[in-house]
């Protein structure tokens, strides 16, 4: 076997750390696999998908009782808010899914070139080798001053030509590795692109049950019976709204609890209060929607249709169907859920005791735990039995405040 010379040696030992200086860091050291976060994604994908579907078999059995008007409509809507979510999760998943291709084509064609130096400069130093055999590698041995120089000469031309072998291969097998991530990705990404499709498809279907939602809701709005029954609703959730808020101001309180003592403990605080409290905003609050009027207002309200007296919790505000909402004021997005009369609605936390509810939504932007500023949109509103409207309530801890009193006058 040849020794390699010592101009080779020289050349491609210069060639070896300029093709390595360059090489992106993430080629080499700890694996970027997206295995984890592709699996948590398909996960929470396929959650949503089953409550879609879920939904579908209650819209169906709905249909088949006109009794059951108002829970078609309820079914309809939930399901509605949940292709959208979908939708836009396959789309950002997607987004995401090209980005890693792209970089993984990146490294490929990176190494590629490389891998491309190395083999030209290798060809270049076989023609020399050719042309004047291991000479000027004897001459190097020969020219040592001692026996363990000679040595030493001899090991260090062995272990360079070993050596060199090793990190081509070492980089010919990151190439195969990453050519096999790019051909995941792009599987992964040709079957998001299909249900992206089928969902597209599946919420143009929903745009054509709106047009029944709408005529039904145009029927049952001539039946009394109708609106006995959504009192009724709305009285369960009024008292489900208490429940629910006295549960999110337990928690709130352990929350501050537990961030107490990681300051005493000397540790950073977890709960960043807004930038302007909320308390000093009363009166100035701008609206949730643009150019709206109020329908109904805080406190006892006369029926249209029953003239049966009731609580209002907060104020609906009309609007046409489809407007934007957007949040009154900086906080965090604490919850976000469905009530029989409430329809889709969000909670937004201001600190200090002060949350907002939005309320009658056909499609939520947010998710919990966002930080939201004020003016930041955060839904679309929707039409129900009392018309084209949003709900919109401001409570501080358990008591319920008069929106109106914390509105800026328009």
């Amino acid at each position: 076997m040849k020794i390699y010379g010592k101009i080779g040696i020289v050349t491609l030992t210069l060639l070896f750390l300029f093709c390595f200086e360059g090489l992106p860091q993430h080629v080499f050291g700890r694996d970027s696999s997206p295995d984890e976060e592709i699996a948590r994604r398909q996960r929470e994908l396929e959650s949503i998908r089953r409550e879609i579907d879920n939904f579908e078999k209650k819209i169906q059995e709905s249909r088949r009782s006109e009794e059951e008007s108002i829970t078609l409509l309820e079914n309809l809507d939930r399901q509605t808010v949940l292709v959208r979510t979908y939708i836009r999760d396959l789309r950002s998943e997607e987004q995401r899914l090209v980005r890693e291709v792209d970089e993984a084509r990146r490294s490929i064609r990176t190494l590629e070139n490389e891998i491309e130096k190395l083999r030209t400069q290798y060809a270049r130093y076989v023609r020399s080798e050719y042309k004047h055999g291991s000479v000027k590698d004897v001459e190097l041995l020969l020219s040592a001053q001692s026996v363990n120089q000679f040595l030493v000469r001899a090991e260090y031309l062995r272990r360079f030509s070993d050596h060199r072998r090793t990190d081509l291969n070492a980089i010919q097998k990151k190439q195969k590795e990453i050519a096999h991530q790019q051909e995941r990705l792009e599987i992964a990404l040709r079957d998001q692109r299909n249900v992206i499709r089928e969902k597209q498809q599946e919420e143009k279907r929903l745009a054509d049950r709106t047009v029944e939602r709408r005529n039904v809701l145009n029927r049952i709005r001539q039946d009394r019976s109708t609106y006995e029954k959504e009192l009724v609703r709305k009285q369960h959730a009024e008292r489900e709204m208490r429940r629910l808020i006295a549960g999110l101001i337990e928690e709130q309180v352990r929350r501050e609890r537990r961030d107490a003592d990681r300051v005493r403990e000397g540790k950073p605080s977890e709960i960043v209060p807004p930038s302007v409290s909320f308390a000093s905003k009363k009166g100035s609050l701008p609206w949730p929607v643009r150019g709206g009027q109020i329908a109904a207002r805080f406190g006892e309200q006369v029926h249209p249709v029953l003239k049966t007296v009731s609580e209002n919790t907060g104020v609906d505000i009309t609007v046409p169907a489809g407007s934007p909402v957007y949040a009154v004021a900086e906080g965090d997005v604490v919850f976000i859920t469905w009530l029989p009369a409430y329809g889709n609605l969000v909670m937004v936390y201001h600190h200090n005791g002060y949350r907002t509810v939005y309320a009658n939504l056909s499609d939520i932007l947010v998710r919990v735990d966002d930080r939201v500023n004020a003016g930041d949109m955060i839904a679309l509103s929707d039409e129900s039995l009392s018309g084209s409207t949003i709900h919109f309530e401001i409570w501080r801890d358990r008591e319920k405040q008069n929106p109106e009193a914390w509105l800026r006058p328009q």
